[in-house]
């Protein structure tokens, strides 16, 4: 998350503005590839959590 949000700062300071859009994970732990096999789908919803978490950090902490 660090170099991601590195370079949207990169990108605002060489004169990108306007609205951003940053996207989370989607709860790919139901998929079916996953849904039947819950350790691997405890694995997958803790980093999407984990991920999207960090996201929702970073975008609190972005001053566009």
């Amino acid at each position: 998350m660090t170099y991601y949000f590195a370079a949207v700062e990169r990108a605002y300071t060489a004169g990108l503005r306007g609205t951003y859009l940053f996207l989370n994970v989607p709860p790919e732990d139901r998929s079916p590839n996953d849904i039947n096999n819950p350790t691997r789908a405890a694995a997958a919803a803790a980093s999407i959590q984990g991920y999207n978490a960090a996201l929702v950090a970073s975008v609190a902490n972005f001053s566009a």
